[in-house]
């Protein structure tokens, strides 16, 4: 609809540290998120936080969360997190979080809340 809005904060330090920020406000029924981390470094850290209210009748959510850690990013801390809440009793919300480890010694997980 006319006053759904994205918005992208990104700030980048060199290679040291680089943080996005992407709000997503959609007025209407249905969102339709996909995002993707890859590591390829070692020592990095990396969260992926969707938190989604679906209050339309029609309402559905879906997030596609991926994140993969390459062989070589060791001791990599990698975390994917979802909260939802769900306001209508037709309204859906879908979840799929995905991990892709190859390297040894990390430290990930997946969290997901729907209510």
């Amino acid at each position: 609809e006319s006053t759904s809005t994205y918005e992208l904060v990104e700030v980048s330090t060199g290679g040291k540290l680089s943080r996005h920020n992407v709000r997503v406000r959609k007025i209407g029924p249905d969102t339709d998120l996909h995002g993707r981390i890859v590591s390829d470094h070692p020592r990095g850290v990396y969260r992926q936080l969707h938190e989604c209210i679906v209050a339309h009748s029609l309402g559905e959510a879906i997030l596609d969360g991926n994140v993969q850690v390459n062989r070589h990013a060791l001791q990599t801390d990698a975390g994917q997190l979802t909260r939802s809440l769900v306001l209508e009793p037709r309204a859906s919300v879908n979840v799929k979080p995905n991990l892709q480890i190859i390297a040894d010694d990390v430290k990930c997980s997946h969290r997901a809340a729907i209510s």
